[in-house]
């Protein structure tokens, strides 16, 4: 004789699967950000986002890593290189204008590259102006008669450290010439700045 199951009993079956079926889930969730935390910790930041990417079925933005001065700056020095041999040749037409754009991508490129310094924390070499300008407003507020007494004191301290941080940025603008070849490149990727340009070459030949 067959059994008859009541609705009921049918229904505790059913939300028994789904419950166990949920729980499959969770625990492969949690053993999945467990092999993150595990194996992420002992990798370089852009293997970690790689392993964060496959465990999580989509892509993550990659972390952006510190470097030294002299490896962030390369692509930028190459691309002005190559821009340079082109108007040493006598060449001063779309290519070479191309290529002044080229090295200005990486100038700008470079110039938010987080780069490893001394004091322990990166710097990023654009943000020498804007430590001036915190300078300059920190001075105004030092200076202002309306500023507390006992606010000058901290008032000073962060304004020693906007400038100590933009001498230090200035000082690895140096080392690589990054003010001199950002002016070079914002030049020659125009068509009127590539004309004086080769109105210098020219004036050069004949001397």
């Amino acid at each position: 004789m067959a059994t008859v199951v009541a609705p009921v009993h049918r229904q505790h079956s059913l939300w028994l699967r789904v419950l166990e079926d949920l729980a499959l889930v969770l625990a492969a969730i949690f053993v999945g950000w467990t092999l993150f935390a595990i194996l992420g910790l002992r990798q370089s930041p852009l293997q970690a986002v790689s392993l964060r990417s496959a465990l999580i079925g989509r892509p993550v933005p990659a972390v952006v890593v510190p470097m030294s001065l002299m490896q962030a700056s390369r692509p930028m020095l190459a691309a002005v290189a190559a821009a340079t041999r082109l108007e040493d040749q006598g060449v001063f037409g779309a290519d070479t204008q191309a290529a002044w754009g080229k090295a200005l991508a990486e100038c700008r490129r470079v110039s938010v590259q987080p780069i490893i310094c001394s004091r322990g924390e990166p710097v990023m070499l654009w943000l020498m102006e804007p430590e001036l300008e915190r300078a300059a407003e920190l001075a105004e507020r030092i200076a202002a008669p309306e500023t507390p007494a006992h606010e000058i004191e901290a008032l000073t301290a962060l304004r020693e450290e906007a400038l100590a941080s933009a001498a230090l940025i200035g000082r690895y603008r140096d080392i690589v010439n990054f003010d001199h070849w950002k002016a070079a490149c914002e030049q020659g990727s125009t068509a009127a700045g590539l004309a004086a340009r080769e109105q210098a070459w020219l004036a050069n030949q004949l001397d």
